[in-house]
This record gives C-alpha cells, structure tokens and sequence, in this order.
C-alpha cells in the first residue's frame, strides 16, 4: 500500500515536511506540519485514515494552520464528504512531493 511506503519517514517539502505514522489501532496519521516560530507543529492538515480492505476512509481531521482551528469527525454525510476531499488532496500533495 502507498501509505506503507512512508510510515516514520519525514518528506520535506515546500515549507514543512510529510509525516505518516500509525496508532495504536492501526489507523495512519497522515500530517503535513509547519514549525512555528517557538519550534511548536502547526498541522495542515492531520487527518485519521483506516484501511479496510484496501479502500482509505477518513475518519478525523485536525488543521491548526487555518482560523478557526477545524477539527471533524465523520459523524455526518457532510463532514465525510469534507475528509474525503482532505484526504485526496493530502494524497495529491504526497504524490507530488515524491516525485518532484
């Protein structure tokens, strides 16, 4: 699988860096992350991701780059739909910091 290829691995591109890790559960934390000026993680965004049966579904998004700070959950149709479309674009983003 394409997450697999980057667990623990930092993909430094543009002004942050790509970092894919794992939970306890299994699930992938997908970030893209900024450092602030006290050397804190800006996150743009830090999404949940769940594998079943070779299919990515979002299941949480975490942005502190953005005002206000946007943290959702896919408890509804509308907010699935609003992962889903952060999760192809981190996978965009990801795909091209590879291949620059």
């Amino acid at each position: 699988m394409f997450l697999n290829d980057y667990i623990n691995h930092k993909i430094w591109y543009e002004n942050g860096y790509f970092e894919i890790t794992q939970d306890d559960f299994g699930n992938y934390i997908c970030s893209y992350i900024y450092s602030d000026s006290c050397g804190g993680n800006i996150y743009h965004p830090r999404l949940t991701v769940s594998c079943k049966n070779g299919q990515l579904q979002a299941l949480q998004l975490y942005d502190t780059f953005v005002t206000p700070i946007v943290f959702l959950k896919n408890d509804s149709m509308d907010n699935q739909r609003v992962l889903d479309e952060a999760l192809q674009e981190f996978l965009e983003r990801v795909t091209q910091a590879t291949t620059d």
